[in-house]
């Protein structure tokens, strides 16, 4: 079953989905046939700023913070981007 599949509602020909959420994260998830569109919205060339909410199991550490924000993170083997 695709995200697709879970929209009960008439599309048109060749919607696809403009990015995508994790099994545990929600949001807004853009549905469209337009390829320039998505390209623009996905493209680091273009770099659309997003926000994201995150909630903690845990407290961050000192230095945690830091890490964030000059992208010294490593999650499934690449860099998190600042």
């Amino acid at each position: 079953e695709t995200v697709l599949d879970c929209i009960d509602a008439f599309l048109p020909k060749d919607c696809f989905p403009v990015g995508r959420l994790d099994v545990d994260t929600e949001g807004l998830l853009l549905i469209t046939n337009d390829g320039k569109l998505a390209h623009r919205l996905l493209s680091p060339k273009h770099h659309v700023e997003k926000t994201y909410l995150v909630e903690l199991a845990q407290s961050l550490q000192e230095g945690d913070q830091k890490r964030l924000e000059n992208g010294s993170i490593i999650l499934d083997e690449e860099p998190v981007l600042p």
